[in-house]
């Protein structure tokens, strides 16, 4: 088993409701740009991997979009780009 030391967080968001499955989200701390992360999508009753989504596969739409509030908040650039929306 070969053990990663890279900085990662994972999140597990299992839906409140009937219908919507259970998604994995594995954010990538160690790159400049918030927000870079890749998503799975689980059957909520079975546990059956249903998707898999690595974030090189998200359109420049996806990706443009997911800038949005690292920019907004500051994360990317630091305050120059907090101040930018207003």
């Amino acid at each position: 088993m070969e053990i990663s030391h890279d900085k990662e967080d994972t999140q597990i968001r299992i839906p409140s409701d009937t219908i919507n499955s259970i998604m994995v989200i594995k954010l990538n701390l160690e790159k400049s740009i918030p927000n870079i992360s890749s998503m799975a999508y689980f059957d909520k009753y079975t546990g059956k991997l249903l998707k898999i989504r690595p974030y090189e596969s998200f359109s420049n739409g996806d990706k443009i979009r997911r800038l949005i509030y690292p920019i907004h908040t500051g994360n990317i650039y630091g305050y120059p780009t907090k101040i930018l929306p207003f």
